[in-house]
């Protein structure tokens, strides 16, 4: 899509006109005493902001980051031009086949962290379901307990506690060598802070702002403004209020400790306005996500975006449609962290075949945003120049040499002709993707921890959650991993070296 050359310049400036005269709510003493301390206008909870005051601060902000995880093979390296994918989060029910659904629990969540050890698709990890049967005071530390034991790519960080828990996992680590690595670059796991649209952080995400930007905690500022409800009608409108609603918590962030890593949070939709409902699948959430996402380049900052995000809920023609809609949209809009393999139902549910589904999906993206390369090879034209006008390309040594780098083979869609799907192949297209998690699943092989680290997590764990919940996730793991948990020590020697 072309966008005029003055749309993202009148972005800019009318979120500067905004926050200046039409402020920003923060609702914690806390954060209000710091923009205070900076002497920036205040008027009971409402902050203003001149225009030099937030491009200080986006100045600062830094445009990489590498999200450490606990096997190093796994690491992420996030830059200005790559896409990172990973799962959806927090969706409340779970898809069976044909769109029924039920209240998610805890086994979907590990069901889930095992499809993600092992999808290379999956490169981040995020709680794709919410387990209803977990009490809600326990539920962030129950799905660290559960990440922690499952997988071990790049984790989410719900808190302070969660937090300590996982640098626990990396052996030992505690909050002083965070904020001593991040200074270097580098972050344990990935965080989010939710702003209230409209123009509102409230007090407990002011506080999670405040304690993961003093760490250095990579953070997504994420607000999810809704088109019609709770933002402007219009997509430029719902553009500049979620602009507004990233930029003054990041203003926020940058006073506690200039550098520390923020991430655009690109989140905001359109509405069905025949139900007032969020349209996550829809061409115009496409589109406000591929306005934002160029905004968010202008200004050097990493994004947060979403991939598989679709309304339907069974994984049909339009769930297809609206997630590679979506897929292709993170690579066009530059998200860095695309987030929602997974999802359906309008981000209410998850589908372990629709993480399967995705997992296509995401190779059909990156195969189709390859680059290509210019050559004697790739032209081809002694090999065109060489073949008879009755032959073929098929026994040709070119074929060979470029057939499995040029043509990617999916592993789950299908090319068949009319008669196999006559005979069966549509029925059994879906039921080959339940197979296949089947088959995963069954294969998992939980990652090995050492067994004093794993008694010592039990024992951390305990402080926080009942006996109920402390299962033996972490007590069959082998001394072997031992060298392998050394992993903060490769890390500490990678970062004093750089």
């Amino acid at each position: 899509m072309e966008l005029d050359k003055n749309v993202i310049p009148a972005i800019h400036n009318h979120t500067i006109d905004i926050l200046n005269r039409r402020e920003f709510r923060f609702g914690s003493p806390q954060a209000l005493a710091v923009f205070k301390k900076h002497g920036f206008k205040i008027v009971e909870d409402i902050v203003y902001f001149t225009g030099d005051q937030v491009e200080s601060a986006l100045a600062s902000v830094p445009s990489e980051v590498t999200i450490l995880a606990r096997d190093p093979q796994h690491d992420l390296k996030l830059t200005l031009d790559r896409v990172a994918f990973g799962l959806g989060r927090g969706a409340i029910y779970v898809l069976d086949k044909r769109g029924g659904h039920r209240r998610s629990v805890l086994a979907d969540l590990v069901a889930v962290s095992k499809l993600a050890q092992q999808l290379p698709e999956v490169q981040h990890w995020q709680p794709l379901v919410l387990p209803g049967d977990i009490p809600e005071a326990h539920v962030t530390m129950a799905f660290t307990q559960t990440m922690i034991a499952y997988q071990t790519k790049p984790d989410l960080v719900a808190g302070i506690k969660e937090l300590e828990m996982l640098l626990l996992a990396f052996g030992g680590l505690d909050i002083s060598h965070a904020r001593e690595m991040a200074g270097r670059g580098f972050s344990y796991g990935q965080a989010t802070v939710n702003v209230m649209s409209p123009l509102t952080l409230p007090e407990s995400d002011c506080r999670a702002l405040i304690e993961f930007a003093d760490i250095g905690v990579a953070t997504q500022i994420t607000p999810m403004p809704l088109a019609g409800s709770t933002a402007p009608c219009t997509l430029l409108g719902v553009v500049i209020q979620q602009n507004c609603e990233v930029l003054a918590p990041l203003v926020l962030s940058q006073l506690i400790n200039p550098g520390c890593c923020i991430l655009y949070g690109n989140m905001a939709s359109g509405s069905d306005m025949r139900t007032m409902g969020g349209s996550f699948g829809s061409p115009e959430s496409r589109l406000i996500e591929l306005i934002a996402g160029r905004v968010a380049k202008h200004y050097n900052l990493l994004s947060r975006g979403g991939i598989g995000t679709t309304d339907a809920s069974f994984e049909g023609f339009q769930a297809g449609a609206e997630a590679l809609f979506q897929a292709h949209n993170a690579v066009a809009s530059g998200s860095n962290l695309a987030i929602g393999m997974g999802f359906m139902g309008g981000l209410m549910a998850g589908s372990l075949v629709k993480v399967m589904l995705d997992a296509e999906l995401v190779n059909y993206v990156r195969s189709f945003n390859r680059s290509i390369e210019l050559s004697a090879e790739s032209t081809a034209e002694e090999i065109i120049a060489g073949v008879p006008f009755d032959g073929n390309y098929i026994v040709s040594p070119h074929t060979l040499a470029h057939c499995r780098r040029e043509h990617y083979a999916p592993s789950l869609f299908e090319r068949k002709t009319p008669d196999a799907w006559q005979a069966g192949a549509h029925d059994a297209f879906l039921s080959n993707a339940d197979r296949k998690v089947k088959e995963m699943l069954a294969a998992y092989v939980r990652p090995e921890m050492d067994r004093d680290l794993a008694r010592e997590l039990k024992r951390s764990f305990a402080r926080y959650l009942p006996e109920s919940l402390l299962t033996d996730r972490h007590s069959h793991h082998s001394q072997r991993q031992r060298k392998k948990h050394q992993v903060p020590q490769i890390h500490l020697g990678q970062c004093r070296s750089q």
